[in-house]
Order: C-alpha cells, then sequence, then structure tokens
C-alpha cells in the first residue's frame, strides 16, 4: 500500500486546479497567472 501522506500533495495540487477552473467563471484572470507559471516551470525544466 501508498503512503497516504505521499498522494496528499496530489490531492491538494488537483483541488487547487478545481478551484481554479471552478473560479474562472468569476475571476477568468487566474486563467493567464497558471499559464505563466506552467510557462516558468516548464521552461525551467528545459535543457
Amino acid at each position: 500500500m501508498q503512503d497516504p501522506e505521499a498522494e496528499k500533495p496530489l490531492a491538494d495540487l488537483v483541488k487547487e486546479i478545481m478551484s481554479a477552473v471552478t473560479a474562472e467563471d468569476t475571476m477568468p484572470s487566474t486563467i493567464p497567472v497558471l499559464s505563466v507559471a506552467a510557462g516558468d516551470q516548464a521552461g525551467a525544466e528545459a535543457p
């Protein structure tokens, strides 16, 4: 069995994503912020 604590961060991340998607209707500005954050992370991982 996997350690439940190991799955906790993933569950929290999913909650954050779902919250962001839900908030898109009232706060569209969160999406560009998430896109920029994802772009920065992808850029940092690039060789």
